[in-house]
């Protein structure tokens, strides 16, 4: 992770586990040719950008609405905090820590 933010949204938690629910994802990362600035699941439904993703990927569509409802589904971690060191794990991933500086 590059310290650069590229998703907004609500985060729970709840005896040592967090969801975060996407809201909004930065659209200038993954090259696929979208304005720089934040966008909602209705933002990157509307016609013009699957249009604008679709003419980026000559003709093919780089995302469906179905892949695009995948993004903004909830996403459930564990965690746990250490001092100053928070450590994140999603299911079936590895865990990633951070500590404040």
């Amino acid at each position: 992770m590059s310290g650069n933010n590229y998703v907004k949204g609500t985060f729970t938690t709840s005896d040592g586990s967090m969801t975060l629910t996407p809201t909004h994802y930065w659209g200038a990362g993954g090259g696929l040719g979208l304005e720089a600035k934040w966008y909602s699941k209705q933002d990157l439904k509307a016609p013009a950008v699957l249009k604008a993703l679709t003419d980026h990927n000559d003709g093919d569509p780089v995302v469906t609405a179905e892949d695009i409802d995948a993004l903004f589904t909830a996403l459930p971690f564990t965690y746990a905090i250490s001092g100053s060191t928070l450590t994140l794990t999603q299911e079936g991933g590895s865990p990633q820590t951070y500590t404040k500086q």
